[in-house]
This record gives structure tokens, sequence and C-alpha cells, in this order.
């Protein structure tokens, strides 16, 4: 579900360049990442068979996870130069891009290991 949001949100940055679409693209990221995280940590405590069960650690679930922090840190690099006139229009292509190779790492080792 998260893989679909986020090629979702690729289209709407590149429609609407603006800082409240980075800050959207950078909590929701973020919101992955933290979700990660709390199942690695402290498993989901809420509902479901396996409630509270700490889920292992996988090899290419790190190589998801450091694909996001990447978008991360890109995206707010970004929202610093989208505040500049003369580069809006070059921070979304530059953010597809960065979205595009950040997961190609993780999608190859996917396919290698299916």
């Amino acid at each position: 579900m998260a893989a679909v949001a986020q090629i979702g949100y690729v289209p709407i940055l590149l429609r609407w360049p603006n800082q409240t679409v980075l800050i959207l693209g950078v909590a929701g990221n973020s919101a992955i990442i933290f979700l990660y995280l709390l199942t690695r940590v402290a498993g989901i405590p809420l509902f479901g068979p396996e409630a509270g069960e700490v889920e292992e650690v996988g090899f290419v679930d790190v190589c998801a996870t450091a694909s996001e922090a990447v978008i991360v840190v890109a995206m707010g690099a970004l929202l610093r130069r989208v505040s500049r006139r003369s580069t809006a229009l070059m921070a979304p292509l530059l953010a597809g891009v960065v979205m595009l190779f950040a997961h190609l790492p993780h999608l190859v080792l996917l396919l290698l290991l299916l």
C-alpha cells in the first residue's frame, strides 16, 4: 500500500511543485520509516492474530527503509530550494529522479530473491 501511495505521489509532485506537497512527501516517507522501526522494535500492539509480535529484520526491508531515508533527506533538501523561484520547476524533476534511483537497489534485490 505504501508503494502505491509513493507511486501516486510522483505525479502530484510534478503537477503541483510546492512546499506543501514536499512536506507531505517528507511526512509520508517518515511515517513509513517510523512504522518499519515500530514493527521491528515493539511490534504493532493494536490488532490481529500476531498483535504485539516483533517482526524480523530482513535485508530487502533494510534496503527499502534506507531508500526511504534517502528520499526524506533529498526532499528536505529540495524544500530549501523550492523557496527560491528559479529552482521551483527543477525541484519536482529532481525529486522524481531521486525517488526512482533510491528505490532501484531494493527492487533489483527483490527480483533477485524471487
